[in-house]
């Protein structure tokens, strides 16, 4: 019953937002730009949102001003261009340009200018109640980053902030429920951990699984724990939807975690390519080192149901062993390259590269791998860990 009554309060805050959620109605130009770098969640835009700390700022810098040359008079695409600016720290360029579509009526545009008033990011030109003001106009027209950082203000009891203000769980909650900004969620779902805002058990679950399925990993893994602490009868569909939606939205170890699913669901055609096709789809969105692992073991074997392609299947295993840093991938590449059937393959001096690489990490399989192939840096870290286990 407590989420039920939480609901349909938020629901009833929420009808003003959606009438005139101004934000989303704004946005025109959709292009590369926009997806780099805009803040919210647009699923019928096919906009994933981006957090200020997550998006990089080089590439978006140049996606930007490509927008903003084809496009020079919109301003939400001037507020994208003043966001990447401000990331990569070149801050009058970004407050000249979030001032002039903050002018021109932008929303986003005035919740970033909110913000270098709030943090002084510009000549330490700090005016907390300016930005406080901001902020609670671009929120009444939509910008759930500023109803989160109206919640910030009125947590830290700005003097300014009115005693009849709503409560920043209210903001918060807000603007979670949304479901196109799950940063807010995240950091509802924390303050009822900390027990900085009153513990609701079904809220805090409903909280961290918005903040989920959102593409928010540590969200995920809290919500996998409250639901086998709370003995859901229903936690393993929970968790499968939570994920498979988590990795829809970008959210490369929840692919990897419904692979996982299939994978343990009984050995079928039909399980071998679905999990497949999770693992790789949590390898090429973000380069995660055991779907990259998973994904190359399925392509390099003869599995039913998979079609086999052992040039895919090397690629996925260098970039789970070289950028996921994955010794078991370096040492199941090297075992390839040194023992396949496939003689096209055999290749000892492609062995050598992963072997050295998992030997400094301190695979122990790769030790004895790589001494019996005489490789000098594998010989040597084999010496060292006999002598570290070795029995008194």
């Amino acid at each position: 019953m407590h989420i039920l009554r939480y609901i349909v309060s938020a629901l009833l805050l929420l009808i003003s937002l959606h009438a005139q959620s101004e934000y989303i109605d704004q946005i025109k130009v959709v292009d590369r730009c926009t997806h780099l770098t805009e803040v919210v969640t647009v699923k019928s835009l096919g906009i994933k949102g981006v957090l200020y700390e997550d998006f990089e700022a080089p590439k978006a810098i140049r996606a930007c001003q490509k927008s903003i040359k084809e496009h020079p008079d919109d301003p939400h695409v001037q507020f994208l261009m003043a966001r990447a600016y401000t990331k990569a720290g070149r801050y009058e360029e970004g407050f000249d340009l979030t001032k002039k579509s903050c002018q021109s009526g932008d929303i986003g545009g005035c919740t970033l200018l909110g913000g270098y008033y709030d943090h002084g990011l510009y000549q330490r030109n700090h005016d907390k109640k300016k930005s406080y003001l901001l902020y609670l106009w671009s929120c009444s027209k939509g910008d759930p980053q500023a109803c989160h950082n109206l919640a910030i203000h009125i947590e830290n009891k700005r003097r300014y902030v009115p005693k009849d203000s709503k409560s920043k769980k209210d903001y918060l909650l807000e603007t979670c429920m949304s479901g196109i900004y799950g940063q807010a969620c995240v950091v509802y779902a924390n303050h009822m951990y900390f027990k900085t805002i009153e513990y609701d058990k079904d809220l805090h679950e409903y909280t961290n699984y918005k903040a989920c399925i959102n593409g928010h990993n540590n969200s995920c893994g809290e919500l996998e724990k409250l639901l086998k602490t709370n003995k859901d009868p229903l936690q393993k569909q929970k968790l499968f939807y939570s994920m498979q939606t988590s990795c829809d939205n970008g959210n490369a170890k929840a692919c990897r975690k419904v692979g996982g699913f299939y994978n343990r669901g009984g050995k079928t055609r039909l399980n071998h390519l679905l999990a497949l096709t999770q693992y790789e789809e949590g390898c090429n969105s973000g380069a995660e080192r055991f779907s990259c692992w998973y994904a190359g073991r399925y392509r390099i074997s003869k599995v039913e149901g998979v079609v086999q392609d052992i040039p895919l299947g090397i690629k996925y295993f260098e970039k789970s062993c070289y950028i996921g840093m994955n010794t078991f991938a370096c040492y199941d590449l090297a075992k390839f390259y040194l023992f396949t059937d496939e003689a096209r393959y055999q290749d000892k001096s492609k062995a050598i590269k992963p072997l050295e690489r998992a030997c400094k990490i301190g695979n122990v399989r790769s030790l004895y791998l790589g001494c019996d192939q005489k490789i000098d840096i594998c010989c040597q870290a084999k010496k060292r860990y006999a002598e570290k286990h070795k029995k008194p």
